[in-house]
């Protein structure tokens, strides 16, 4: 388990409310939300100067939740042009996203990118990225960012595409920390089998953002 002060750095840097300049954007699917993310990835597209918005595939990201068709439609109403959406798959969990948004980039020579999910999810999707990224012994640059002002105390429900995670009644921050529960998990198996897995470190994803990371020293 890494130390309580380096998840505070990387909490404090993953859920800043400023715009980050990048050749792509990463959009992890989530069953909540919806309609509160599709506005903020179109004008964060819009301010960050990104050449591609990857998105997850699925027509559908949790059971009775919309898609990426839904996710294109809104997109393309808040101003994406079409041809800079591209959607990827597979992308059943978290790790198929991130192989699949890497997998894009290096094909269309991305050098930066800004991976986008819900506040609960962040942080998971961000280190799976990297993770991958890096066992791939890639140079990509990678940031994160999320919705801001949300209501943590709301209840959610959740269920995976997989059909291996029974439905999930819980609040926001209930989930948030179970999936920092799920980060120290998927670490210890990484450690232990690399071949099947990757996610990074919170110590990897704090390097890995450099001097910004540094510049949120003081507010842990």
């Amino acid at each position: 388990m890494s130390d309580p002060k380096l998840w505070s750095k990387l909490f404090n840097e993953v859920y800043r409310d400023d715009v980050v300049p990048a050749d792509a954007l990463f959009v992890h699917g989530w069953g909540d939300l919806h309609e509160q993310l599709a506005p903020f990835v179109a004008n964060f597209f819009k301010t960050s100067g990104a050449r591609y918005l990857f998105l997850n595939g699925e027509e559908s990201y949790s059971p009775g939740f919309p898609g990426a068709r839904w996710f294109v439609e809104e997109l393309v109403r808040g101003g994406v042009p079409h041809n800079a959406i591209v959607p990827v798959l597979p992308g059943k969990h978290t790790l198929h996203e991130a192989e699949g948004f890497i997998g894009a980039a290096v094909e269309r020579d991305v050098k930066s990118a800004v991976v986008i999910s819900v506040p609960a999810h962040i942080l998971r999707a961000y280190l799976t990225n990297l993770g991958v990224a890096l066992k791939k012994g890639l140079s990509i640059k990678l940031s994160a960012r999320t919705l801001t002002g949300t209501y943590w105390e709301e209840e959610v429900e959740i269920e995976g595409l997989m059909g291996t995670v029974h439905r999930e009644r819980t609040t926001r921050l209930g989930r948030l920390v179970s999936e920092c529960a799920r980060i120290v998990e998927y670490r210890r198996r990484y450690e232990e089998d690399p071949s099947g897995f990757a996610i990074a470190s919170v110590e990897e994803g704090l390097a890995h953002l450099g001097h910004r990371a540094k510049s949120t020293d003081h507010e842990a």
